[in-house]
């Protein structure tokens, strides 16, 4: 239920989702939810019931409210992909997928098994979100990803991007930043190029306002144009 303070202070019609790193993550899966058609809806609610309760499966089959419209989400950094963080192994101690989703086993071959590693993966979900003239087509992505990110690959957003399609996805790969300016986390400190984080910060709050207020100019001006640009990027 949502409260009435936030019907009268806040645009419910258009609602962008955003989240750092593992937040990224969820928001980029709650950004699924309110766009998969109602059998990979259900089929990921029985996946979380199975994990956490009838109570969250619930909350996970209901979706997004529906007087709330998800016109964008935003991803900085995000882990876009359960099945490729496994792999390589995320966090300092090699962990962070079988640590959230503890309750499916100690691996996160255990989750894969019971299938709960796609049902929590962004880049499976949207895979399965009908594009071009469906519901995907209504809300737009952006993924900020920095090339000095230690932490969380660039190769994340690059690999959801490219799976969505340029028409759906933007993305944008900045030089130099690590794991933590692309979220405004830690940027007094003097980098060792003689400039200030904060500077590169705002390169980035620059690109997050052209993505909202539309300013499609600007942003095709930071965006990598083909997926092919991003691989040499990464390169």
């Amino acid at each position: 239920v949502l409260a009435s303070g936030i019907r009268t202070a806040i645009d419910l019609s258009r609602v962008y989702l955003c989240g750092h790193s593992a937040g990224g993550h969820l928001a980029l899966w709650t950004a699924c939810l309110s766009r998969l058609p109602p059998p990979k809806l259900e089929r990921v609610g029985a996946a979380v019931e199975a994990l956490a309760g009838a109570e969250a499966g619930a909350a996970a089959r209901a979706g997004v409210h529906a007087d709330i419209t998800v016109v964008g989400v935003v991803g900085l950094a995000p882990v876009t992909s359960l099945r490729a963080a496994a792999a390589d192994g995320l966090s300092d101690h090699h962990d962070a997928v079988p640590n959230f989703l503890w309750r499916a086993g100690a691996t996160a071959a255990a989750a894969d098994a019971g299938g709960h590693l796609d049902a929590a993966c962004p880049l499976a979900l949207f895979r399965a979100v009908p594009a071009a003239a469906g519901p995907l087509a209504q809300m737009r992505v952006l993924l900020v990803h920095g090339l000095a990110d230690e932490a969380v690959p660039p190769s994340m957003s690059a690999s959801l991007a490219a799976a969505l399609g340029p028409e759906a996805c933007r993305l944008v790969l900045m030089p130099a930043l690590d794991h933590f300016v692309v979220a405004a986390i830690d940027v007094d400190p003097t980098n060792e190029k003689g400039g200030t984080r904060s500077d590169e910060w705002a390169r980035v709050a620059a690109v997050l306002r052209a993505f909202v207020v539309g300013d499609d100019a600007a942003l095709d001006a930071a965006c990598v144009a083909t997926a092919d640009d991003a691989a040499a990027l990464l390169k």
